[in-house]
């Protein structure tokens, strides 16, 4: 018997699991001017993205498209916060409402410059409900993916589906709210 013990360079760490919850309120994120984007790694993923007046400065969602014969297909929404107005969550949640996925990937990254801009970590949430489900970003999930993590120094929050850790397939519309969004110019 004994232990092997190998090192390397460029691994992917596993995301965090963290179970959904139900019937919270959403946080104000107004204090940081935030107007949501697309993020997306696998060209098509993201067929829709809808932040307009329509859908109000609490809410934004996406369509998806996942080829169930491809591999490595992801794509979400994004929020960027300024550098002179970052997220600091070491002593308080953030929460948004997740509606149309039982599973999403939350990617938040800090100040810490990484191999394609800043350092990220994923958390895989689970158990998302039809109706009135919840996330909660908390810093003890945050320092579980990483111990270094800089919780007040949160550059973007990325809400992102793909075939692997969320096992998706086919076609969906996720559905994200949040209050104090910034809505687009009319043009």
């Amino acid at each position: 018997t004994g232990t092997v013990k190998i090192d390397s360079l460029g691994l992917v760490l596993p995301p965090v699991t963290v179970a959904a919850e139900t019937g919270l309120d959403a946080t104000d994120l107004s204090a940081y001017h935030l107007r949501p984007g697309v993020i997306e790694g696998s060209s098509g993923v993201i067929s829709a993205f809808r932040h307009d007046r329509l859908t109000g400065a609490t809410h934004f969602e996406f369509d998806y498209d996942i080829d169930s014969t491809q591999s490595n297909q992801w794509g979400g929404a994004i929020l960027t916060f300024k550098d002179d107005n970052r997220l600091d969550i070491s002593s308080s949640d953030v929460i948004f409402d997740v509606s149309g996925t039982t599973r999403l990937i939350v990617s938040v990254s800090d100040d810490r410059p990484g191999e394609a801009g800043y350092k990220s970590v994923n958390l895989v949430f689970t158990g998302i409900a039809a109706s009135d489900g919840s996330i909660r970003l908390r810093a003890q999930d945050l320092l579980a993916a990483d111990a270094d993590f800089h919780l007040d120094q949160i550059t973007s929050i990325s809400f992102i589906v793909d075939d692997l850790e969320t096992g998706l397939s086919g076609t969906g519309t996720v559905k994200i709210d949040s209050l104090g969004l910034v809505l687009p110019p009319v043009t």
